[in-house]
């Protein structure tokens, strides 16, 4: 094997390192961000707000609105918090399925409503996300998407 050879050889070895861990090394979820969306009830319909979530203490937190046509006693506000382990959030951040669960505390009443989900990522920071919230009226299926930011 000539010099040229060699050196071409331990080149192209770095070059694929160096991509290789660029696939695996991501930037950590630092935020999510998840876009507004809907779900149809009988004779109404319910239209779901969240803040972007920051990561905080094995959780992602921030705040949510629900806003219920044409039934307005029903809208609600307040916090919400999505149990989302380091490792969970790394498997987001790599474009990996995660389920998690959570929940979200009214400010109106104090009442806890249970959340289970699931992100199915499409590429890079983004992908959809499906999840329930169990309320005292029965179950809310959301479908949406979410975008991850880092620092």
């Amino acid at each position: 094997m000539d010099m040229r050879h060699t050196l071409l050889c331990i080149a192209m070895g770095s070059l694929a390192g160096f991509l290789q861990a660029q696939d695996v090394t991501q930037t950590p979820l630092t935020k999510l961000l998840i876009e507004p969306s809907s779900t149809q009830l009988p004779l109404a319909k319910a239209d779901l707000t969240v803040g972007p979530l920051e990561s905080k203490e094995q959780s992602l937190c921030g705040t949510y609105k629900i806003k219920v046509t044409p039934f307005a006693f029903k809208n609600d506000h307040g916090n919400i918090t999505l149990a989302m382990s380091t490792e969970d959030t790394e498997k987001m951040s790599k474009g990996k399925p995660v389920d998690f669960t959570g929940k979200a505390i009214s400010a109106k009443d104090g009442k806890i409503k249970p959340i289970k989900g699931k992100t199915k990522p499409d590429a890079g920071n983004h992908g959809n996300v499906s999840f329930v919230v169990t309320t005292e009226d029965g179950d809310l299926l959301f479908n949406t998407t979410y975008r991850i930011e880092s620092k």
